[in-house]
């Protein structure tokens, strides 16, 4: 029960893993810039990354700033992640207005996922030295435009331009850029995103450390980039190296299950005999003896197995509850897995039957 559950689980990931990655990535390779951090050159980049192996077919740069304010009902600075409507309007299929005076809270995740935070949904005031600067909500919405990267959180308020131009140049901001590349094939980009990630990594370790309002992460982890290459392999290794670990340990179970109801049944084979030899000296006959042993047999190879699969079935249905449901890849995997237990549970059936009912027959008068 509990390896079909697992193993399901397990083959789902591994067969899922390129449609989860495209899922996670709407962007092949994306990465921040900061005045100072990832700070490389579109000549170095494009020498890293655009290959004949993996020419690049599109590369996005979307201007945003951080603005830091104390957050009034906890002891810590609350962060706004800013950004243009124009650049905005670069990833979004449909073309936004925003008036001025207004924001549009943007939620990078997709609707099931999408968990909004009430205290950007309230209206924003930054406060100036002269006036504050008010803004209220236009709308709220959501869906994963490009790649979430360590560096932001998944809100972003999209400002008209110049609320965007006049909150820059008022207060103390942070100005990064995301870079957002497409390429040919990404499969093949795994030595490309290596070499980008040693290229960054040495660029930064000769810049002043990253602003201190970020904390519970290293730097080097908020300014990692990410790969739709490396999201896939993560997710393709570790699903087949549990898969085969489930599947193993699952192999073991199995073989030790039949060898206990095998000996169950041989434990008692000297009364079985007596039985079987009473029925026949009453007129029946072989082959109804073999139905009977069929059919006890059945209970211990066939029913409990089933009775196994429906508990990891309801399993499953708990654990995907809160994640969109059972889709159909998971439930291919589970059928799959399931079919493969039931079809070696009647090999077994079939060998322990017919040894059995040779055993208890053997001597019939």
């Amino acid at each position: 029960m509990v390896t079909i559950f697992y193993s399901s689980f397990m083959l789902q990931l591994l067969s899922t893993a390129e449609q989860g990655a495209n899922e996670r990535h709407p962007f092949d390779i994306g990465f921040i810039q900061t005045e100072e951090k990832n700070n490389i050159s579109i000549e170095e980049l494009y020498h890293i990354i655009d290959t004949t192996d993996h020419p690049i077919t599109e590369h996005y740069m979307i201007e945003t700033f951080d603005y830091f304010e104390p957050h009034s009902g906890y002891d810590l600075d609350y962060r706004y992640t800013f950004v243009p409507i124009k650049e905005f309007n670069k990833l979004h299929t449909g073309q936004l207005h925003i008036p001025e005076g207004h924001y549009i809270y943007f939620i990078n995740q997709n609707a099931e996922y999408a968990f909004g935070n009430s205290d950007y949904e309230n209206g924003i005031a930054i406060n100036t030295s002269q006036n504050p600067i008010t803004l209220s909500l236009e709308k709220t919405i959501n869906g994963q435009l490009f790649n979430n990267l360590n560096y932001h959180n998944f809100d972003f308020i999209i400002l008209n331009d110049a609320d965007y131009e006049l909150i820059k140049n008022t207060v103390e901001v942070y100005d990064a850029k995301i870079h957002l590349l497409n390429v040919t094939d990404w499969k093949r980009t795994t030595i490309a995103v290596q070499g980008l990630i040693e290229k960054l990594q040495s660029k930064n370790t000769v810049t002043e450390p990253l602003f201190e309002r970020i904390e519970f992460t290293s730097e080097q982890e908020l300014l990692m980039p990410s790969a739709k290459v490396e999201d896939y392999t993560y997710n393709r290794q570790g699903a087949g190296l549990l898969l085969f670990l489930s599947t193993f340990l699952g192999v073991l179970f199995f073989f030790a299950t039949f060898m206990i109801l095998f000996l169950r049944l041989y434990s008692d084979i000297d009364q079985e005999k007596k039985r079987v030899n009473k029925l026949y000296k009453i007129g029946v006959t072989k082959v109804e003896i073999s139905k009977l042993v069929s059919r006890e047999l059945q209970i211990l190879f066939i029913s409990a197995p089933i009775v196994g699969i429906l508990i990891a079935f309801v399993y499953l249905t708990i654990f995907f509850k809160d994640v969109g449901g059972l889709t159909h890849s998971i439930l291919v995997s589970f059928s799959i897995i399931s079919g493969l237990y039931l079809f070696l549970q009647l090999i077994y059936y079939f060998y322990a039957r017919t040894r059995f009912y040779n055993e208890i027959t053997d001597e019939l008068v």
